[in-house]
């Protein structure tokens, strides 16, 4: 038998063999490294010495980024020598800063799909440290070696690929055991979840899509217990929200029916010549009003906030006893208070305007130096995005507190079953901007986690709402 090598083989120029498939969708440099590891025998220092970037012409020393999911990671020259990927290829293979603008919530360690590493696969997104479940599979994803519970360092190191697809620690490979790989095809209802997990990264590459998760450090805090709670609660709250915004942003358009915070849009982008004076913080106080009496109209109805019965509550509602059934009534005041920039209830007559000027003026600025608002050319779209900001935080943070009785938060006073501890509930807020340019028009659609359809209408009777009174006069 004669073999006649094809003339394919023989026209290659390359150090390297070329790995196969070429490029598999949305897959991350770890994975892609670590197949040329295989196809090439080259493990350890030996791969990362072909792909680590160049030295600094001053120092002499290379760069260190903290994850593999940075582009600065690897050299580009290596890529372009080893592998035939075009422009767009390349950039979904990390993150930062094609994807996401900084390393804020990208993990330090590797994180996998056991399922997926059936098939020799990791996506650039497993290393978002928001999104909790490998798209495809729906499962956990996997932070350590389920073996001997070893953590791996997520950048190009030798011992990350001293054993591509296997633990640095013990040598077991990452992926599910022998009788269980009949969960790690990839399916077409797999493949749509993945999809969609990745449109709000591309729509982010064209600065068409701005989100944002609200930091507690954002937040006005009037003491440490407000602000320690809120640390405790960041990180369960944040992934939660991160997958709803998710959801709406990457579909485009937000639910309807999800609540009063739905998606909304401007016809036309405003030109940017046009002189349009920024928000003040006089002009959002009749906004705070507005939110504020119809949460009173639609689930506090009866409640008559009078000055003779606000005269008399001159404490502080944090960490104060209150009766079960007015639980409700006291976080409305409490959050009328926190937004109004006063300490007590009997303070909303007398100091209520200076303060919520102060306030939302405080707040303004804190907002203004937001990416999203550096890039947005016209003053419209910035007003209208700054109001729908606000309307969004006030609506979500106290319906959150409201909720905070039916979930079993609150903690029963120790003298009195009846009564309950109040304490302010301050946690993450999440909200996406969508902007869809077209020929004629711009639309801005603003997306967000609403909490307030799931409230429901809650009576306080006249004898609860004269026991709460007392209980904030005393």
């Amino acid at each position: 038998m004669i073999i006649v090598p094809d003339t394919k083989t023989l026209s290659v120029t390359s150090r390297y063999c070329p790995v196969t498939p070429t490029y598999m969708a949305y897959e991350s440099a770890y994975s892609l490294l670590s197949r040329f590891a295989l196809y090439n025998v080259i493990h350890g220092d030996a791969l990362v010495k072909i792909f680590a970037p160049a030295k600094n012409a001053r120092s002499g020393k290379r760069s260190r980024f903290p994850s593999l999911a940075h582009s600065a990671s690897v050299s580009p020259v290596a890529l372009e020598e080893c592998f035939t990927l075009a422009a767009m290829q390349q950039d979904a293979l990390f993150l930062v800063p094609t994807a996401a603008p900084s390393i804020d919530h990208i993990a330090t360690n590797l994180r996998v799909c056991p399922a997926c590493m059936v098939r020799g696969v990791h996506y650039s997104l497993f290393q978002y440290l928001l999104i909790k479940q490998c798209p495809i599979h729906q499962i956990e994803l996997s932070q350590a070696c389920r073996t001997c519970g070893g953590a791996m360092d997520y950048s190009l190191n030798s011992k990350l690929f001293h054993e591509p697809y296997s633990c640095v620690h013990c040598g077991h490979l990452l992926r599910l055991k022998q009788g269980q790989c009949g969960r790690s095809y990839l399916n077409r209802s797999g493949l749509e979840r993945l999809i969609l997990a990745h449109r709000i990264f591309e729509r982010g590459k064209d600065r068409q899509l701005f989100f944002d998760v609200n930091q507690p450090t954002n937040i006005y805090f009037d003491n440490t217990a407000q602000f320690s709670s809120a640390i405790t609660d960041f990180a369960v709250h944040q992934r939660a929200q991160f997958s709803e915004v998710q959801s709406m942003a990457a579909s485009g358009h937000g639910d309807k029916s999800a609540g009063f915070y739905r998606v909304s849009n401007i016809s036309r982008c405003s030109p940017t010549d046009a002189k349009v004076v920024d928000l003040t913080a006089e002009e959002l106080v009749p906004i705070l009003k507005c939110i504020f009496r119809q949460m009173r109209k639609r689930y506090l109805p009866g409640i008559k906030l009078s000055q003779d019965k606000l005269a008399g509550m001159w404490r502080g509602v944090e960490q104060s006893e209150v009766p079960t059934l007015g639980y409700q009534l006291v976080g409305y005041l409490d959050w009328l208070c926190f937004w109004c920039g006063v300490k007590t209830p009997s303070d909303l007559y007398s100091k209520a305007r200076s303060c919520a000027v102060r306030k939302l003026g405080a707040w303004l600025e804190s907002k203004r130096s937001h990416d999203v608002f550096t890039s947005l050319k016209g003053g419209r779209e910035k007003n209208w995005l700054m109001s729908k900001i606000l309307a969004h935080e006030i609506l979500f943070f106290m319906s959150t507190q409201l909720r905070r009785l039916s979930e079993g938060e609150p903690t029963c006073s120790k003298a009195d079953d009846s009564r309950v501890v109040y304490r302010r509930w301050v946690g993450p807020t999440a909200w996406a901007l969508i902007v869809l340019p077209q020929q004629s028009a711009c639309e801005f659609h603003f997306s967000a986690r609403s909490a307030f359809a799931e409230l429901s209408w809650w009576k306080v009777s006249k004898p609860t709402q004269r026991e709460t009174f007392l209980s904030l006069s005393h």
